[in-house]
């Protein structure tokens, strides 16, 4: 028993914890608007080259978006690509209508100040032209001054949590604790064959 505790039970409680752990930091990054407690989607920036980002992922977290309980939803960003970032350029389906702005954007939802011409725009960014092809919609957003590695900002989009992360904002890229503990699990999986031949 002693052997199975030390080989498989130490390392899955281990990848549970850096899991709780990478999900937590996500917390806190948009504000309570309607019936929302948070950022009902996460994108999590991976790879940027001159400040323009190249890899992200999306999360679904839901926490009670769309926060006007019928299409509107608060999406956090962090940047974990090891340089501060100038833009993202975020695409979805023309179908999703993601850019579709209708004028209860959070800032206007919640009658914040200091937000951008579409009122769905976070601090410190400019929403740019919507363009469409082939069936796509996409829009780049600045950042005014850049996003300094290992920090968070907020904005809103159209649609609900799943049919922006699910349906698509962006060309999404595994998240690196996804990727770790496939690794991990690969590594134990390798070592595991090779001791029983």
């Amino acid at each position: 028993m002693g052997n199975f505790v030390r080989k498989f039970v130490c390392p899955a409680l281990g990848c549970l914890v850096f899991l709780f752990v990478a999900a937590s930091a996500h917390a806190g990054i948009c504000p309570a608007v309607g019936q929302s407690t948070g950022c009902g989607v996460q994108i999590n920036v991976t790879g940027q080259t001159g400040g323009v980002v190249t890899a992200f992922t999306a999360t679904t977290l839901g926490n009670n978006n769309p926060y006007d309980g019928v299409e509107d939803t608060l999406i956090g960003l962090t940047n974990n690509s090891g340089a501060s970032i100038t833009s993202i350029t975020l695409s979805a389906a023309s179908s999703a209508d993601a850019f579709g702005f209708d004028g209860d954007g959070a800032c206007s939802y919640a009658s914040m100040s200091n937000c951008g011409a579409t009122g769905y725009e976070g601090p410190n960014m400019t929403f740019g032209t919507v363009s469409t092809n082939n069936g796509m919609d996409s829009m780049t957003i600045t950042f005014t001054g850049g996003l300094a590695n290992g920090t968070s900002t907020w904005f809103s989009l159209e649609g609900t949590p799943q049919s922006l992360a699910g349906g698509g904002i962006g060309s999404q890229t595994p998240e690196p604790s996804t990727l770790l503990l496939l690794g991990t699990g690969l590594i134990g999986l390798g070592l595991l064959v090779r001791r029983s031949a």
